[in-house]
């Protein structure tokens, strides 16, 4: 029973070790799931408070603002890239949020082909969508 109780410690001390495995494709999924959920927070905020709530995304920096709040850095080995949809890039992005759930469309591209994450919110409605693009 010792012996069993040692080679379960053994394996669990060498797993631990080496931390969990992580991939380029789960960092940036992480990555886009951490930014969505920053603009559906924003989203809720505003209508739940009654006032605007912003989200500020600086892609030279990698760095997420909300509301204010001390920014987050993002992982600068994830490609980052807005989309402002007039064929100009830009390096930052404001995604304002309107009591009545309404935004400031745009769109934030993560990652390098084939398989990038677009993230993209919705002007009429708020809503943010997540889809992955070439």
């Amino acid at each position: 029973m010792l012996v069993v109780i040692a080679i379960m410690g053994l394996t669990a001390v060498l797993i631990l070790s080496h931390g969990a495995p992580r991939s380029a494709g789960a960092r940036e999924t992480a990555t886009a799931s951490e930014i969505v959920q920053s603009l559906r927070l924003a989203r809720s905020r505003a209508i739940a408070d009654g006032a605007p709530s912003t989200v500020v995304i600086d892609t030279a920096t990698h760095t997420l603002l909300l509301d204010g709040l001390a920014p987050k850095p993002l992982p600068p080995e994830i490609p980052l890239s807005l989309d402002p949809g007039d064929g100009h890039g830009r390096t930052l992005a404001q995604f304002r949020f309107a009591p009545d759930g309404s935004a400031q469309s745009g769109v934030i591209v993560l990652g390098l082909p084939p398989k990038r994450i677009r993230i993209a919110v919705q002007w009429l409605s708020g809503a943010v969508e997540t889809r992955y693009v070439q």
